[in-house]
């Protein structure tokens, strides 16, 4: 199931608490601006461009 159909999903009372969690928006760890798309680790996402810039610095 993809975060958009869970945004769609009817919640009942004891599901609210996850489903909430599911559908945070998150912010980039690198430049706090934009929307993250890329899961880092449990904690961590960056967006895409941010992804991106890195990946062509790498050596």
């Amino acid at each position: 199931m993809t975060l958009e159909e869970c945004k769609d999903v009817p919640r009942s009372e004891e599901q609210a608490p996850t489903q909430t969690m599911r559908t945070k928006k998150r912010l980039c760890v690198v430049c706090k601006e934009k929307k993250a798309t890329l899961q880092l680790n449990e904690l961590d996402w960056i967006c895409e461009n941010c992804a991106q810039i890195m990946s062509e610095m790498a050596p």
